[in-house]
C-alpha cells in the first residue's frame, strides 16, 4: 500500500524516487523541486 502511493506521488511528480544498487537494496524518496514551494503557501495566514 505504502509502495503504491509513493508510485503514484512519483508519476504525479510530487516525489522523487532514488534507487541505490547496494546490499541490501535502499531507495530514498524526496519532494521534487516544484512541491518544496508548497509548505510556505498552504500555511495559514
Amino acid at each position: 500500500m505504502l509502495i503504491q502511493s509513493l508510485r503514484e506521488l512519483e508519476h504525479d511528480e510530487i516525489v522523487h524516487r532514488e534507487a541505490h544498487a547496494e546490499i541490501p537494496p535502499r531507495v530514498e524518496h524526496s519532494l521534487t523541486e516544484r512541491c518544496q514551494a508548497w509548505p510556505e503557501t498552504l500555511e495559514p495566514s
